[in-house]
């Protein structure tokens, strides 16, 4: 495999990076649906404020942001509530 690669879509360049930084952190949802097999699976959620720090939200559950990715989550809460949750198969288990 390369060192880097390009993704494009319909000529516009989405994302140059290594493949891990392609996979790890796609900078767009197509990256992050081009990319992987299977692809990623993509939720509406709710981004909001609770006891703990930040949730994202949806009819039947909520899930905490863990703390690298609250800070960047916060930025977010001020002006958007609606966003779009990317989760990976493999990522998900069972507890």
């Amino acid at each position: 495999m390369a060192d880097r690669i390009a993704v494009m879509n319909q000529g516009e360049l989405q994302q140059l990076g290594t493949p891990q930084e392609i996979f790890e952190k796609p900078a767009t949802a197509f990256v992050a649906d081009f990319v992987g097999e299977p692809p990623m699976n993509f939720l509406k959620v709710e981004l909001t404020a609770s006891s703990t720090g930040v949730e994202l939200r949806r009819e039947g559950f909520a899930i905490s942001v863990s703390e690298p990715v609250r800070v960047q989550a916060l930025k977010k809460l001020d002006h958007q509530r609606g966003v779009t949750l990317g989760i990976r198969p493999m990522h998900v288990g069972c507890t």
